[in-house]
């Protein structure tokens, strides 16, 4: 089962907006959320993700990008 929530870094600079953890399979998903998916780019989240990356080690993560097509 996925536990859901978002992230800001220290600074309050890079917020993801949904992280979901799966702890007994570990994998995670981060995930940017916009209205028009075409606004997503994965490369800058993958990028975001960085600063957590230590504390997601040993998780498989997948990067995706979600919008209103997708609710």
């Amino acid at each position: 089962m996925y536990k859901p929530g978002g992230y800001w870094d220290r600074k309050g600079e890079n917020e993801i907006d949904l992280i979901a953890l799966d702890d007994f399979d570990k994998k995670a998903i981060v995930a940017e959320i916009k209205r028009n998916k075409e606004n997503i780019k994965l490369d800058k989240l993958v990028q975001k993700a960085t600063s957590i990356q230590k504390e997601l080690r040993g998780y498989d993560i997948e990067y995706r990008a979600l919008s209103m097509e997708d609710m």
